[in-house]
């Protein structure tokens, strides 16, 4: 499991993350049976 530091805003409890260019995060969740997708910027494994 991956550890990501972001400052990052977002309305719904996220379940599922890819890393990439250990920069950006592609964060998807469900609120309500819809999908939401966030962009997190300014990201750094630990």
């Amino acid at each position: 499991m991956w550890y990501v530091d972001c400052i990052f805003r977002a309305d719904a409890q996220s379940d599922v993350a890819t890393i990439r260019d250990g920069q950006q995060v592609s964060v998807e969740g469900r609120v309500d049976g819809k999908l939401l997708a966030v962009q997190l910027r300014d990201c750094k494994l630990r």
